[in-house]
């Protein structure tokens, strides 16, 4: 996209991270993260659980590299460091549409609770191998466009669980998600055509007007 976007309303809870970009990370602040984490992991080899937090923040932290990738979290939903990963990228008003969702192979419906506005929820699982192992990977895409862009967040785990337990914190991140442009303005959907109900019709059919 031609401009630059900021988010704000994220409030992430003890278990998400908001990852920070290598650019603009203070000094400590992957040691300090690892460490905070460490209290959410009963049973679990800590040396083992350092490596694997570390690992996994420093891949997310890349993605950050990407320009269209403003925001990214990680969500640590089980009492192992298993995670679901969660970004927001934004792209151009026509990036995709219905079909070539439906043509990737998502499923689409219809998301209305957005703070962003109407949108769509797509979601599919694949097959990976990731590091060398076989992986089922979950992913929902929830989108959302107006005529000047889009805004896409991304949820996407490899383990159904954390998918899942992910997927229910949502909504709650959603409501208070706000995107705006470099000069103050905020991003607001359009409706989705084909997809978005028109609520004004939907009560006069129920009043009878």
């Amino acid at each position: 996209m031609s401009t630059s976007w900021q988010v704000s309303g994220v409030y992430a809870g003890e278990r998400w991270t908001v990852v920070q970009s290598p650019s603009v990370a203070p000094d400590g602040w992957l040691s300090d993260e690892v460490s905070r984490l460490e209290e959410l992991w009963t049973g679990t080899d800590k040396d083992e659980a350092a490596r694997e937090v570390t690992e996994i923040l420093n891949d997310t932290a890349e993605l950050l590299a990407d320009p269209s990738m403003v925001l990214a979290l990680v969500h640590w939903p089980m009492s192992v460091p298993v995670p679901c990963r969660v970004r927001v990228a934004v792209a151009d008003a026509d990036a995709l549409g219905l079909e070539e969702w439906r043509g990737l192979g998502y499923e689409v419906d219809e998301y209305p609770g957005s703070s962003l506005g109407p949108g769509i929820h797509c979601h599919a699982t694949r097959d990976e191998v990731v590091h060398g192992w076989p992986v089922h990977v979950s992913t929902s895409i929830f989108a959302f466009t107006n005529a000047i862009g889009s805004v896409m967040l991304i949820v996407e785990s490899g383990v159904r669980d954390a998918y899942l337990a992910t997927l229910l914190e949502i909504p709650r991140l959603l409501s208070g998600l706000a995107v705006s442009r470099e000069d103050g303005e905020a991003f607001v959907a359009n409706p989705v055509a084909g997809v978005s109900r028109n609520q004004a019709d939907e009560w006069g059919s129920v009043s009878n007007a």
